[in-house]
């Protein structure tokens, strides 16, 4: 499964309780965790090193409680963040199972054991089956939450940059602009006014309309010197 894929299924999780950005965003990057040992990729994508190292060094238990006592130290301590970060950090490694046929030794370095469901059942159902009907079901979770939440896992990034994506797919699609009859992508940050490109004026990720930039300027110019 791709990086992309169990950020998203992170994110999913991280819907589990009532957690601030800075919490959904811990829990979000522990499912991504385990990666990190792909930077072996940089002695070479065909590599013996990278064969060996990736699934091996971060794809572990060991890793997951490392990262949840990182976020107790600058994060958070509440006892539900740290939990859902061991998940979210565990389901990486229970989906890289069900839909990689590549070798992980999860209790590393403890045991040396080596897990592969591959070596169960036919490569091809693994990786191509099972791996696309997981991400299949991993988007459909993240669409479901961004309706009812109206965010994405952007916001991990930064939520400005978030509510500016998703409004500019999204808001065309059922929104006209306030001042004139074009689709309307991009919201106003004061008034919450819905706006097309022409009447909308950009401040960083955020904007304003016309009237609410008079109204700033007049303010401004009101203001005693």
């Amino acid at each position: 499964m791709n990086t992309g894929a169990h950020l998203q299924l992170g994110w999913a999780i991280a819907h589990a309780g009532g957690f601030t950005g800075a919490e959904r965003a811990a829990i979000t990057l522990a499912a991504a965790a385990p990666d990190l040992d792909g930077l072996a990729i940089v002695a070479g994508p065909g590599s013996e090193f990278f064969y060996r190292y990736h699934h091996v060094l971060a794809h572990n238990i060991l890793t997951g409680i490392v990262y949840a006592a990182v976020i107790a130290a600058f994060v958070s301590r509440r006892a539900s963040v740290l939990a859902l970060c061991l998940l979210s950090f565990l389901s990486h490694i229970l989906v890289d199972y069900l839909s990689a046929p590549w070798p992980m030794a999860p209790f590393w370095p403890a045991s040396s054991m080596m897990v592969n469901l591959g070596s169960r059942l036919p490569g091809w159902l693994v990786q191509y089956v099972f791996q696309v009907a997981g991400m299949a079901a991993i988007t459909g979770c993240t669409v479901w939450l961004y309706l009812r939440h109206g965010r994405t896992p952007l916001e991990i990034i930064s939520p400005r940059l978030d509510r500016l994506l998703t409004d500019y797919l999204a808001l065309p699609w059922r929104h006209r602009c306030r001042d004139c009859s074009s689709r309307a992508h991009f919201r106003c940050g004061r008034c919450g006014a819905l706006l097309c490109s022409a009447h909308w004026r950009p401040r960083g990720l955020a904007g304003l309309c016309g009237s609410c930039l008079s109204e700033g300027k007049a303010t401004l110019t009101a203001r005693p010197g």
